[in-house]
């Protein structure tokens, strides 16, 4: 059987478009993630020469996902006597997802750019009696609404931040505990075929931890973990800037590491959970009230009663575990807390930073910050946003030109 003659030129033709694709993307990633702020920054962060970088920025500029204007600073790689290089940015709304969150009682939705600015929020609470129709229901009319209220704004995709456990893989929804009538739901399917958009799902602590990364304390920063404690506990976990999703998605469920045999039964089917003792209902279960704003006033009076004192200080013991934990499994650069009440877990900041540090097996040869979430509450819906852009600067997905 006569071999087919390999094609040179298509080869060469679709090399050269995969490294104009990637190289398109690595600008866009760098401005947005502040890594470059002109041409000559782009050229050095990126080990490009001035002449490709000009080519992609003029490109770019020409689509209107850039823009550039004069800088009245002087600027790195700038010449003594040179005038200041122009400054790059990317043009407001001209890359942009809708953001889902998905949490145990209700969906929330909004519009953002890469930028960081939203526009467009939603809110609705699922009923006792929701079920996998209801969800889908109410998240249809949920983007719906901002698609045709944003008809003007080129949106790239879905993004959407879930509890778990999630087949991130197939944007499928499982089984998780407590969910209503809700499970085993092919979401991304259902969305993707409904609005003609990309869908991307993922774990919503996942999530949280890339818009840290993105838009917050995680800002230049490479290895960070994410602890969230409402409604679950868990950590979103990045290395090297990226996801640590594990061989099936569920790396980070640090809520079931169980630091009591004799417990009480957690859902999970194990006994004595962390996430029995540190997630944000649980705790206000546990002392007696309804809201958090409750706890920090009775926390904040001048003779607390003995009762709720026992149950924070069984609830540090339980978080003293936890951080350990995660300093030792994953040697973050920095620990980020958040999706619970900050005047809260802010209080105890301090206490679990120096106990972490003089805990963790390499205690002594460095030293781990602890900090609240810039974002707060909302860090998963920002995150789903943000899983959306990973894909543009991963160069998955293909932006289309705005003029």
């Amino acid at each position: 059987m006569k071999k087919q003659a390999l094609n040179l030129s298509t080869y060469t033709s679709k090399n050269m478009q995969f490294l104009k694709n990637s190289n398109r993307a690595a600008v866009i990633r760098a401005l947005a993630l502040k890594k470059a702020s002109n041409r000559t920054e782009l050229a050095v962060y990126l080990h490009l020469t001035r002449m490709a970088i000009s080519n992609i920025v003029n490109e770019l500029r020409e689509e209107d996902f850039i823009r550039e204007s004069e800088s009245e600073t002087p600027c790195f790689g700038q010449p003594s006597n040179g005038r200041p290089p122009k400054q790059l940015t990317l043009t407001d709304w001209s890359i942009t997802s809708i953001c889902v969150n998905i949490r145990r009682y209700s969906v929330s939705c909004m519009l953002m750019d890469i930028n960081g600015n939203t526009d467009f929020h939603s809110s609705s609470q699922l009923p006792k009696e929701a079920d996998n129709q209801i969800l889908m229901d109410t998240l249809i009319a949920q983007i719906g609404d901002i698609i045709t209220k944003a008809s003007d704004i080129p949106i790239i995709g879905i993004g959407i931040a879930s509890i778990g456990p999630l087949d991130i893989y197939k944007k499928y929804l499982l089984n998780p505990p407590d969910f209503r009538n809700i499970r085993d739901l092919n979401i991304g399917e259902i969305l993707e075929a409904h609005f003609h958009l990309p869908v991307y799902l993922d774990n919503d602590m996942n999530c949280a931890s890339l818009a840290e990364l993105f838009f917050g304390n995680g800002i230049s920063r490479r290895d960070l973990v994410f602890l969230g404690f409402s409604s679950g506990v868990g950590a979103g976990v990045i290395m090297n800037e990226k996801i640590l999703h594990g061989f099936g998605g569920f790396a980070g469920e640090v809520g079931h590491i169980s630091i009591n045999p004799f417990g009480p039964l957690c859902p999970c089917g194990q006994h004595g959970c962390i996430e029995l003792y540190t997630m944000g209902d649980n705790i206000l279960k546990n002392v007696g009230v309804k809201t958090f704003d409750e706890l920090n006033r009775i926390l904040d009076a001048e003779d607390p009663p003995q009762f709720i004192l026992n149950c924070i200080q069984e609830y540090l013991n339980a978080m003293y575990s936890l951080v350990v934990a995660v300093a030792n499994s994953y040697d973050p650069d920095i620990l980020i807390m958040g999706d619970i009440d900050s005047v809260f877990i802010n209080r105890f900041i301090p206490e679990l930073e120096e106990y972490m540090n003089s805990h963790m097996l390499n205690h002594g040869y460095k030293h781990i910050k602890i900090l609240p979430s810039a974002i707060g509450n909302t860090a998963p819906l920002y995150g789903a946003g943000s899983i959306v852009f990973q894909r543009v600067f991963d160069g998955e997905l293909a932006l289309t030109p705005t003029v």
